[in-house]
């Protein structure tokens, strides 16, 4: 059976080395770094662009 929405089968790590002395920094996956950051760059832009931001958050 697949992972509902994620790929890979259920049940089963997608990363062999997750949580193990070889899950490093040299073994990200960069399509997925450079998502993360562009998605955090963007939200931090929009967040600034907002000039009555206090009345937005709260």
């Amino acid at each position: 059976m697949l992972g509902h929405g994620y790929g890979g089968i259920a049940g089963v790590h997608f990363d062999s080395c997750y949580p193990q002395a070889c899950d490093t920094i040299e073994n990200i996956n960069p399509f997925g770094y450079e998502t993360m950051v562009k998605s955090a760059a963007h939200v931090l832009e929009t967040l600034a662009r907002i000039s009555i931001l206090n009345l937005w958050l709260y």
